[in-house]
């Protein structure tokens, strides 16, 4: 039994830039601060994956994934592989307005955590690709860039000119009108999704009074509590899974707080992805940041509770 995944994500780097950071895979999990890598190998990682955990328990899976994708056509595909599920996604980069990576791919084994662990991954590389690490970026940037096998087209050869004759023409005898053969349907073709970079720019979504306005003016679209033993796969989960509430505004805005010194606004787009925030973190006060910065100081935070509310803003 297995199931299809199809989806995009948006990268707002080039199309060069945004095909290494996809096909560089190691560097994407050293870099995502979401997947705890436990083994580098020369071709491929461990990575361990926390399915679920309680105070007292914890369900963990180890996946092996490679360190770079591998090039089949035009596609970057990267394969992984459990002791209870597999998955293969297929990349595809297609330059748009803004460049639009295409998603495919396909599950097997367990299902449900099959696909957990699928949304996980997409949902990190759709941040990363959005705002990497200036540090992977610089090593990205000086490495090769991978060599996509593009489709050329069939050259058209030119008809020979006629080879002159010697006899005289014969006149040919006038043929019956002939009726133009009908015109074949025209080929349905693959169109990538119209998507936009955000509309509202973080220093404005994340301006204090801005966001002062919008907790008392805009409607809380979803609310949570995460009890001690979340994970950071749990909170990206939810954003993802709760982004469908957010289709009809403009942005969303979360705030995320916890009983002690955790206070945090965050801009999402309406696929739930984390464009940018700010706020305290032990007593310290960030100002907009990118988010992989923000998954890396949440890790501290997964023995406490914490307190969601997803806001639905207008423009």
């Amino acid at each position: 039994m297995s199931a299809e995944v199809k989806t995009y994500i948006v990268s707002y780097a080039t199309p060069d830039v945004t095909l290494k950071l996809v096909y560089y895979v190691g560097h994407f999990l050293d870099s995502s601060g979401v997947f705890e890598v436990v083994d580098r190998g020369m071709d491929q990682y461990r990575v361990r994956w926390i399915v679920s955990r309680t105070a007292v328990r914890r369900v963990v899976e180890l996946l092996t994934i490679p360190r770079l994708g591998r090039i089949v056509g035009e596609k970057i595909v990267v394969p992984g592989s459990s002791s209870s599920f597999n998955f293969t996604l297929e990349f595809s980069i297609r330059p748009n307005r803004e460049v639009v990576i295409l998603v495919s791919g396909k599950c097997s084994g367990d299902l449900d955590k099959c696909r957990r662990f699928v949304d996980l991954y997409l949902a990190a590389l759709s941040a990363y690709v959005k705002n990497p690490p200036l540090t992977t970026l610089t090593t990205i940037l000086n490495l090769p860039l991978p060599q996509i096998t593009r489709a050329l087209p069939t050259p058209t050869h030119p008809t020979p000119p006629p080879t002159p004759s010697m006899e005289k023409p014969i006149t040919p005898a006038p043929k019956p009108a002939e009726t133009a053969p009908p015109t074949p349907p025209p080929r349905s073709e693959v169109k990538i999704p119209e998507v936009k970079a955000p509309l509202i720019d973080p220093s404005e979504a994340l301006d204090v009074v801005n966001l002062a306005t919008v907790v008392i003016k805009s409607p809380i679209v979803s609310m949570h509590v995460f009890k001690p033993g979340w994970s950071i796969e749990d909170l990206l989960f939810y954003f993802t899974k709760e982004s469908s509430k957010l289709r009809d505004y403009t942005y969303g805005i979360s705030t995320v707080k916890s009983n002690t010194d955790l206070d945090l606004s965050i801009y999402l787009d309406r696929e739930g992805n984390i464009v940018a925030w700010r706020g305290w973190v032990k007593g310290k006060e960030y100002d907009i940041s990118k988010p992989y910065l923000l998954l890396e100081l949440l890790k501290d935070y997964s023995n406490r509770e914490l307190r969601v509310r997803i806001y639905g803003v207008k423009k």
